[in-house]
C-alpha cells in the first residue's frame, strides 16, 4: 500500500475510532483489544499507532511481564482482574494473558496436556468476561517464517532499530515451527462465541495497521447492535400472544424451583400460560419484568386448583 493511500485511509479510519469512543462513553459494556503473533509481527507499533488514533482519555494499555513475588501469592488470575479497563473504556493489550503461556513454551517445550490446561483456564476466564457483557477483540497477527526472517534481519540492519533484535528473538526464529504449532493449538481451544481470533496479515505494516482498525469498528458496531435489541421492547402485534409466552416462558423458569406437591398434574407451562391469558380480562402491550423470587400468587393459585382434579389438561396447547 502507497503512503498516500494509506494517509487518506488512515485520516478517515481516525475520524470513526474518535466517534465510536464519544459511543463507547454511554455503552454499558467495555473493549479489549488483545494483540498476538510471532516476533517481528509488529505488536509493539500497532499499539503506537492505535495510542495515536485514539483519544488517550479513553485508552488503557496493559502489558504483562512475569509475575512478582507480591503476584504469586495471590491465586493466578488475580492480576487479570486487576487489569482490566471500566465500564466505557478500551483496553489495549500487547502482551496478554497469552503472554506467559507462549513465553514458556518457546523457552522449553511444554507436554501438550499442560497447554491444554493453559487453554481451558484462559478460556474459562474470557468466558466470564465475555457473558459479562465485555467486547473481547483478539487478533493474532500472522507472519510466516521467511517474513519474520527478513523482518528481524531489517531491523538489526538499523542502528536505530538494532537494540530491538534480541538473541531470544533469533531463537524464536529457529523455533518457529514449534511454537506456531503451539500457538495454532492455543488458538483453537480459546476461540469460542464471544472470544473469537481474527487472524490478519502482518508483512505490511499499513494494511496490517489498517486491518485491526476495521475490525475495531466493525465488532463495536455489531456489540452496539446486540446491545440495543437487548434493550428495545420487543414489538407485540398480538399483545396476548405475546403475554401468553411471557407467562409460558417465566413459568418454565419458576417451575424449576417448585416442589413436585405444587407442580400440576399433566400441564406444561404453555397450557397454564394459555389458561391465564384466555380467563385475563386485561392483558399489558409490554409486561414486568420477572422476579426469580417466586411465580406470582396467581400462578400457585392456579396451580392447586389444577392438582384438585377441577380442571382437566385434555385440549390444552
Amino acid at each position: 500500500m502507497s503512503k498516500r493511500s494509506y494517509q487518506e485511509q488512515a485520516a478517515r479510519v481516525r475520524a470513526e475510532i474518535i466517534r465510536l469512543q464519544l459511543r463507547l462513553k454511554e455503552a454499558p459494556f467495555k473493549v479489549l483489544l488483545i494483540l498476538a503473533g510471532p516476533e517481528g509481527s509488529g505488536r509493539g507499533e500497532l499499539l503506537h499507532t492505535l495510542a495515536e488514533w485514539l483519544d488517550p482519555r479513553g485508552v488503557d494499555t496493559f502489558s504483562f511481564h512475569p509475575p512478582t513475588e507480591d503476584e504469586r501469592v495471590h491465586p493466578d488470575q488475580w492480576r487479570l482482574w486487576r487489569d482490566l479497563p471500566a465500564m466505557g473504556r478500551i483496553g489495549l493489550y500487547a502482551g496478554s494473558w497469552y503472554t506467559e503461556t507462549l513465553r514458556e513454551e518457546a523457552r522449553n517445550q511444554r507436554a501438550r496436556r499442560h497447554l491444554l490446561d493453559e487453554a481451558e483456564r484462559i478460556r474459562r476466564f474470557e468466558k466470564l468476561l465475555a457473558d459479562g457483557g465485555t467486547l473481547i477483540l483478539k487478533v493474532w497477527l500472522h507472519l510466516s517464517r521467511k517474513a519474520q526472517g527478513r523482518r528481524l534481519r531489517t531491523l538489526r540492519s538499523d542502528s536505530s532499530t538494532a537494540w530491538r533484535v534480541t538473541d531470544e528473538d533469533w531463537q524464536h526464529h529457529l523455533d518457529y515451527d514449534r511454537l506456531a504449532e503451539a500457538a495454532t493449538l492455543i488458538r483453537q481451544r480459546t476461540s469460542r462465541p464471544g472470544a473469537r481470533w481474527t487472524i490478519i496479515d502482518a508483512e505490511d505494516e499499513r494494511t496490517r495497521d489498517l486491518a485491526v482498525a476495521r475490525l475495531l469498528l466493525r465488532r463495536f458496531r455489531e456489540q452496539e447492535r446486540r446491545f440495543q435489541r437487548m434493550a428495545a421492547p420487543r414489538a407485540a402485534a398480538n399483545p396476548r400472544t405475546y403475554f401468553a409466552e411471557w407467562i409460558a416462558c417465566h413459568t418454565r423458569s419458576g417451575v424449576a424451583g417448585m416442589s413436585k406437591r405444587v407442580m400440576p398434574r399433566g400441564f406444561s407451562a404453555s397450557s397454564i400460560a394459555f389458561i391465564i391469558t384466555a380467563s385475563a380480562p386485561v392483558v399489558p402491550a409490554s409486561p414486568p419484568p420477572f422476579t426469580p423470587s417466586g411465580l406470582p400468587l396467581v400462578m400457585t393459585s392456579l396451580f392447586s386448583t389444577l392438582n384438585s382434579g377441577n380442571m382437566s389438561a385434555r385440549g390444552m396447547p
